[in-house]
């Protein structure tokens, strides 16, 4: 998804010279620093299934969290995308002027670029 912002934001600016790995990075960073919002809403969710153990649910949160942390695509996977596109767009409009959306993403992205969890999902909803 990195490429397809890129892209974007290179074509709307010719002067951004905006990378993919600049974004790569910008999206770890998203993921970086909401952290503690995902660590409480996974707690939130252990306090819903367990009431039992209120005092308990933050380092059970802390605990189930630590393994996908540990790397980007684990952050990436625990952070919302909703979250993680508008704040690259907020991003990209403050750097470079140039705001994007669901729309631009569709319109650029390649048939290769999908990933297939969302490929198959697609397929799924289409049947």
């Amino acid at each position: 998804m990195s490429s397809v912002i890129a892209r974007i934001v290179n074509k709307k600016n010719n002067n951004a010279n905006l990378t993919q790995d600049k974004v790569t990075d910008r999206i770890d960073r998203i993921c970086q620093n909401n952290y503690d919002n995902i660590i409480n809403a996974i707690s939130n969710e252990i306090y819903q299934q367990k009431r039992d153990l209120p005092g308990r649910c933050n380092e059970l949160a802390r605990n189930e969290l630590k393994t996908d942390w540990a790397s980007a695509r684990g952050r990436l996977s625990r952070t919302s995308g909703r979250l993680i596109l508008s704040e690259l767009s907020r991003w990209t409009t403050e750097e470079f002027k140039v705001p994007f959306g669901i729309d631009d993403i569709i319109e650029e992205i390649h048939a290769d670029e999908i990933p297939l969890e969302m490929s198959t999902l697609l397929k799924e909803i289409v049947r």
